[in-house]
């Protein structure tokens, strides 16, 4: 700090020039969901495996294991308190569970004080463990379940909330571990926003840098219903707060080495990678939209009617009174999924509106929105082939997946296997399912080319976009789409599928042969489909995203010309 900044009086504001302070990038222990000298927040309602998703992010840093995005931990020790289960029969059997190293995981059992045992008071005790933790030096991350014993007053009194979490934060920035607090959710809190679900709302939102929400997927949105459980991020200051996790725990059985006594526990179970922000999420593992499955079926009927482009209203509302289907439902569907509604044109004042598929998918910032891929006659949440970290399921509960044993299925999952060193989210299928894969692919690809019948009028499309992702001669050899990472992969299947729609919705006219039309307008519907994801994506990743897109549309121009 530069000397001039000090008050020369000994009192008053000391200040500093934003020159001389150097900056830092967060340190991240799982990107961006956990990081060093930071205080975390893993709230849920009961039951919904808060405690056994802690035990499970504690095995991964105990061993330096793989994290369900592929990024690997540092390795360092785990301190946990917790007063609402115990360590014999609970705590302990989850970790060991999860595949952790028992030896760099310590239970918080009590406090001394003049060679007097106490039970620590996380509210009193913070300097104590303080002192513990730096004795100890390898601390990674601090578990506290559950954060409501930190609580003086009442949950909804935010200045008091703030003031107890503030000996938290002291001690996180002060270590630099990570602290996860376990939290439990508010009564009705399914049509509250993500962050105003925890049970300490405001207060303890403004002192965590990250907050993460457990919920079960009742609906069967990604699944059958209650099968899986999602994990959002409610709030995030450090990065995103966007996409999610699928898991689910499943009963385990293993044996205490030193009675030779089999344990029942619980473990974590990953699944896919979620696209989406935080409420689009829950709001379909909670099914929270407006009339429930009635909504979900008419914005299916919707799907099926406008396939092969708009039908007037008055025929929709025909074929919907059929099909037992209101014309209010109609309505609410068509506002929730964002469905057409244009006056038809030519057909004076009388005339009736027209509905016509989305366009694109509607906007993250508007609350209860749904996309089209919601739907169950579009594609799955995830391209197959990014699916899932866990490879199989297990044969019954407590069972390892393809002969795995504890070494090797740390917090539950098998080790992905990866393309390349950096691509740390594209997963690549076990051979079985790769050759299957393969087969599936080479009976979808008449369909492909069939999608797009008027490329084959286009020979050699010459349009540039951006700029630098140009397309010319292509000599009858398919191109090969750019590799997604990141982001982009979970978000690839979507946007194939929206370019099928929108080449439906409006296709190219069938009086029209040339090459410049053809490539132009092709690009038109890239652009668009690309544009739809300014929210979701950063300017290099909708790049990727578009060379992709039009390599896939270059395959189609190929396959035509064979």
């Amino acid at each position: 700090m530069a000397a001039a900044r000090f008050n020369s009086t000994g009192t008053g504001v000391i200040l500093e020039s934003a020159v001389d302070i150097v900056m830092e990038s967060p340190d991240w222990l799982w990107p961006g969901w956990l990081s060093t000298g930071k205080v975390h927040l893993l709230a849920g309602p009961p039951s919904c495996g808060k405690s056994t998703l802690a035990a499970s992010i504690g095995a991964i840093i105990s061993t330096g294991g793989r994290w369900p995005d592929g990024s690997v931990s540092p390795r360092g020790r785990v301190l946990i308190w917790s007063s609402e289960d115990r360590a014999e029969d609970t705590i302990i059997p989850r970790f060991v569970a999860a595949g952790a190293d028992r030896s760099m995981i310590e239970v918080v059992r009590c406090v001394e004080e003049s060679w007097m045992p106490r039970p620590f008071n996380p509210t009193r005790d913070m300097g104590y463990l303080e002192n513990k933790i730096r004795e100890l030096r390898d601390v990674r991350m601090v578990i506290i379940d559950s954060i409501a014993d930190l609580m003086s007053g009442s949950p909804g009194n935010n200045g008091k909330v703030r003031k107890d979490m503030l000996p938290l934060t002291g001690l996180a920035e002060r270590t630099g571990v990570a602290v996860v607090g376990l939290a439990h959710v508010v009564k009705a809190s399914k049509k509250k926003h993500p962050l105003e679900r925890i049970l300490g709302g405001v207060g303890v939102g403004a002192v965590v840098r990250i907050a993460m929400l457990v919920a079960r997927d009742d609906s069967g949105g990604f699944g059958a219903p209650g099968e899986w459980n999602v994990l959002v991020k409610a709030k995030s200051n450090l990065g995103r707060d966007d996409g999610g996790l699928l898991f689910r725990t499943e009963g385990f059985r293993l044996t205490e080495p030193k009675t030779g006594r089999p344990v029942d526990s619980s473990l974590i179970v990953w699944g896919s990678a979620l696209p989406g922000t935080a409420t689009a999420i829950l709001h379909r593992a909670e099914g929270g939209e407006a009339g429930g499955g009635k909504v979900r079926q008419a914005a299916d009927f919707l799907m099926s009617t406008l396939r092969d482009g708009p039908v007037p209203f008055p025929e929709i509302e025909a074929r919907a009174a059929e099909a037992g289907i209101s014309e209010a439902t109609l309505r609410r569907a068509r506002e929730q999924y964002g469905f057409g509604s244009n006056k038809q044109r030519g057909a004076g004042s009388a005339s009736p509106h027209v509905w016509s598929m989305p366009q694109q998918g509607m906007s993250s910032g508007m609350a209860g929105g749904h996309s089209i891929s919601d739907l169950a006659v579009s594609a799955p949440i995830v391209n197959s082939g990014y699916t899932s970290l866990f490879h199989g399921s297990a044969a019954h509960p407590g069972a390892m997946p393809n002969g795995s044993d504890l070494a090797t299925y740390r917090g539950g999952f098998s080790s992905p296997q990866f393309a390349s060193p950096n691509d740390a989210r594209t997963f690549v299928a076990p051979p079985a399912q790769a050759e299957q894969h393969a087969q599936v692919e080479q009976v979808e690809q008449p369909e492909r080319v069939e999608m797009y019948p008027q490329l084959a009028r286009v020979p050699q499309p010459t349009v540039s976009i951006a700029g630098d992702a140009s397309m010319s001669d292509c000599r009858g050899v398919l191109q090969e789409p750019q590799a997604e990472t990141g982001m982009l992969a979970a978000f690839l299947g979507y946007a194939l599928d929206e370019v099928k729609r929108e080449i439906r919705r409006r296709p190219l006219p069938v009086d029209s042969q040339d090459q410049d039309e053809a490539s132009f307008y092709y690009a038109d519907v890239v652009e668009s489909v690309v544009r739809s994801y300014e929210g979701d994506l950063t300017q290099p990743e909708r790049q990727q995203l578009r060379e992709a897109l039009w390599a896939e549309l270059l395959n189609c121009v190929c396959a035509n010309q064979q």
